[in-house]
């Protein structure tokens, strides 16, 4: 739906990630308002470990958003080209990644696509989380999503299914993200769904193999438990 380009902002100096809404939608002008929202609600709130829009604009026919350069690629880079990545290196990556989750939740959104091709890391390996064009504002700290759109290797059942989500479906799709860091291996055997869309999937249960896990499993259930707080249904969602 979209490209991402490096660019240069020629009146301060400085390089930017431009991301333009590609020909095909260019004309819908149901994908422009999504293209706008994202924009809207990505600079609606800020945070170290949120990639920051500097701003919006049409040229050329074509929409666009100016946002913060990251140089050092996405974390799903790392994990193509290194396959695990080791416990003590991903903890820092993953408890910023938590940290800017919290300021999103803290902002009334859930980001909804959190996956490790939606992490990218600074030149001197900071997680930044990018991304917002699935995030909804939450109402009573729930949202129902009208279209389905989703990564289905992350993707939490509620999505699929059509049910109402939470912050803990952000949970979800991040612990799924460490899962795939640490494993060097997808959380579920194969695709739940290849090829069917989502759409299609909506009202259908998932069933998805398990895997083993192949990492060290005390420190994790330590560093889940300090830093994500899973509350029972009902009551307010905390990170801590």
């Amino acid at each position: 739906m979209s490209m991402v380009f490096a660019a240069k902002d020629n009146t301060l100096g400085r390089e930017v990630a431009l991301k333009i809404l590609s020909e095909e939608y260019s004309a819908n002008e149901r994908r422009i308002a999504a293209f706008e929202e994202e924009a809207r609600l990505t600079a609606s709130f800020s945070h170290p470990n949120v990639v920051r829009v500097l701003t919006t604009g049409r040229a050329f026919g074509r929409f666009y958003i100016a946002m913060e350069f990251v140089p050092g690629g996405h974390f799903e880079h790392q994990i193509n080209e290194r396959g695990k990545i080791p416990e003590l290196e991903l903890l820092p990556i993953a408890i910023e990644v938590a940290q800017g989750l919290k300021a999103a939740h803290a902002a009334g959104l859930i980001h909804r696509d959190v996956k490790p091709g939606n992490i990218l890391l600074d030149a001197e390996g900071h997680a930044k989380l990018v991304d917002f064009g699935l995030a909804l504002v939450t109402h009573g700290g729930k949202a129902q999503a009208t279209e389905m759109w989703a990564t289905p290797y992350y993707v939490p059942p509620e999505t699929v299914e059509g049910h109402p989500e939470d912050f803990r479906s952000d949970i979800y799709a991040f612990g799924a993200t460490i899962y795939h860091a640490l494993a060097a291996n997808l959380p579920v055997v194969r695709n739940p769904w290849p090829p069917i869309s989502c759409a299609r999937r909506k009202n259908i249960s998932c069933h998805w193999p398990p895997r083993k896990p192949r990492f060290p499993r005390k420190p994790a259930r330590s560093w889940t438990r300090r830093w994500l707080t899973i509350p029972k249904p009902g009551s307010p969602l905390t990170m801590s």
